[in-house]
C-alpha cells in the first residue's frame, strides 16, 4: 500500500491525523496557487454539505456561519439553484462577503430572530433546507427550527463539546438531521 499524502487538520482542541492512500487522494498540481490550494478543502466540504442536504432546484436554505466554509456553502446554494438563500451571521465583514457571494438575505442572530425571519420569507413554512457551519448550540437549534415540516438539517460544523440538544425539534415536524462534513469513503472511515 502506497502513501500518497497525509493530511493533519487542527480544530482548536481537535486533531485528525489522516493517512491517505493513492485509491483515495488526488493529486493538486505543483503550478497551482497557495491561494487556490487553500481553498480545496473548505470548498469540497461546503459541496459535499450541499449535496448532503439533497437541494432541489428552488429550496430556500438557511446557512448558520459564514466563515470560510459557510461562504463556500453559499456560493455551492447558488450553484445548485436554490431560491432564497438567508445567512445568519454576527461578523460584519463576513455578512459582506455572504451577501457578494449570492446571500439573498443576511441576519444578525444577536438581534434579529432567524427563525421567525425565515418563516416570515418562506410564508409561514420555513425554509426546505438548513446548513450549520456555526457549531454553536444556538445555531443548531436555529437549524432544526426553521426547517420546514419534512426538511433537512445538514451539521456541517466540527464541535469542540457537547451541546444540549432536544431531538423534538426535528421529531415534530418529521425532520431529516445529517452530517455532512467530509465525504465518507468505506476505504479510509471504518
Amino acid at each position: 500500500m502506497k502513501l500518497s499524502a497525509l493530511v493533519v487538520n487542527l480544530y482548536s482542541s481537535c486533531h485528525l491525523i489522516l493517512i491517505l492512500t493513492s485509491e483515495v487522494s488526488a493529486t493538486i498540481r505543483r503550478e497551482t496557487s497557495l491561494t487556490n490550494k487553500a481553498l480545496v478543502e473548505p470548498l469540497a466540504v461546503a459541496w459535499h454539505a450541499v449535496e448532503a442536504a439533497q437541494l432541489q432546484k428552488g429550496d430556500d436554505a438557511l446557512v448558520l456561519g459564514a466563515g470560510p466554509i459557510g461562504l463556500g456553502v453559499v456560493q455551492c446554494l447558488k450553484a445548485q439553484g436554490a431560491n432564497k438563500i438567508i445567512v445568519a451571521e454576527v461578523a460584519k465583514q463576513r455578512q459582506d462577503f455572504a451577501k457578494h457571494f449570492g446571500a439573498t438575505h443576511i441576519f444578525d442572530p444577536r438581534h434579529d430572530d432567524v427563525v421567525a425571519k425565515c418563516k416570515e420569507l418562506t410564508e409561514g413554512r420555513g425554509v426546505q433546507v438548513s446548513l450549520d457551519c456555526a457549531g454553536v448550540a444556538a445555531s443548531v437549534k436555529t437549524a432544526c427550527l426553521a426547517v420546514r415540516a419534512q426538511g433537512r438539517i445538514v451539521n456541517v460544523a466540527i464541535w469542540e463539546k457537547e451541546i444540549p440538544f432536544n431531538p423534538n425539534n426535528i421529531v415534530f415536524g418529521e425532520k431529516k438531521y445529517s452530517a455532512g462534513r467530509s465525504t465518507v469513503n468505506p476505504k479510509v472511515f471504518y
